[in-house]
């Protein structure tokens, strides 16, 4: 049995340790792990993005327009960008358990939602991560 929301930020977790893979993998190593744990228990992924939207909320009072960072985005740091890590981390805390396959199915339109949320509502002008080097190639 796995929570929805739990299985949507470990996928997250999974996009952007592939994005940490090259320069900072202690990062992507423990997203990884992370994101592995949620089969076990949603607390490590409750915890992580605990961290995320402390991390995000101080970043952005003491340095107003600092990028994120964020699947490689350049742009600065948003309350939206904030909302994403309080969602995961409230909402995998709270959730009730599913069936593996309804919860992964569930996850992955989550985690794709607020992948591309920033982009969809103009927060974000340029693509984000892989997309911006597709279309660097084109």
């Amino acid at each position: 049995m796995l929570g929805t929301v739990a299985a949507g930020g470990a996928i997250l977790l999974l996009l952007a340790a592939f994005d940490h893979a090259t320069d900072r993998r202690w990062l992507a190593g423990l997203e990884v792990a992370v994101a592995a744990s949620v089969f076990v228990t949603p607390y490590a992924v409750v915890v992580l993005y605990a961290a995320f939207t402390f991390y995000l909320v101080d970043r952005k009072r003491r340095r107003p327009g600092a990028p994120c960072g964020c699947f490689r985005a350049e742009g600065p740091i948003t309350w939206l960008t904030v909302a994403r890590a309080v969602f995961f981390a409230v909402g995998a805390a709270v959730e009730p358990e599913l069936p593996v396959a309804v919860a992964l199915a569930g996850g992955f339109v989550l985690a794709m939602v607020w992948w591309l949320l920033p982009q969809l509502t103009g927060v974000v002008r340029q693509p984000l991560g892989h997309a911006r080097a597709v279309e660097k190639r084109q």
